[in-house]
């Protein structure tokens, strides 16, 4: 019901969403909440077995952050493998114009171009604050560890990769940003060898 709901731009917005327990994914045909606006606290649980791939673009636990959405203290353990045109696709979210917080994903996420352990695509607005991965990120082009694609306003400032493996097969590929365009910034980030 919340993933359906949230197909709804504005459904979400002004809205507090608290996981209250760890909970586990398997055997559940999952959907992405493909727009998101409010605020999802986590509370430092975690959403384990996340596999992910039907047709999504951008894919992700949340397709799209929106301006003034934020994903806060969540755990997320899966793959995210979307099927389709496979851009712009995280293990958090798809693509980010909000805030992301101290929020950790392990496992692997794979698809063709803006390909990123936390977000495939993060936008002008958006922020990843004190994230990290662990696993394999794998694409064609502008693959990360934190982010495929950091656009030019967009920040990623505290965050942690540990990864195993992040390539890009025929493009850019980078411990933390796949690119990162003119006028974006990376701070205070760590790359560590799994």
């Amino acid at each position: 019901a919340f993933a359906k709901s949230c197909s709804l731009d504005t459904w979400s917005q002004g809205k507090t969403f608290i996981l209250r327990a760890d909970i586990s994914l398997s055997g559940v045909d999952f959907t992405p909440a493909a727009s998101f606006g409010g605020t999802f606290e986590g509370r430092g649980h975690t959403i384990s077995d996340f596999n992910l791939t039907q047709n999504a673009s951008p894919a992700g636990l949340f397709g799209t952050i929106l301006p003034g959405g934020r994903v806060a203290n969540l755990n997320v353990a899966g793959s995210v493998a979307a099927g389709g045109d496979k851009i712009a696709c995280g293990g958090i979210a798809g693509e980010n114009y909000g805030r992301i917080v101290c929020c950790t994903f392990t496992g692997m996420v794979q698809g063709d171009t803006q390909i990123g352990g936390i977000v495939g695509r993060n936008q002008a607005s958006g922020q990843i604050v004190s994230c990290s991965f662990e696993g394999k990120g794998q694409g064609t082009n502008a693959t990360g560890g934190i982010a495929g694609q950091n656009a030019a306003g967009g920040v990623i400032d505290g965050c942690r990769d540990t990864n195993r493996e992040v390539y890009a097969t025929n493009g850019v590929a980078g411990g933390i940003a796949g690119t990162n365009a003119a006028g974006a910034a990376i701070r205070n980030a760590e790359i560590t060898a799994g």
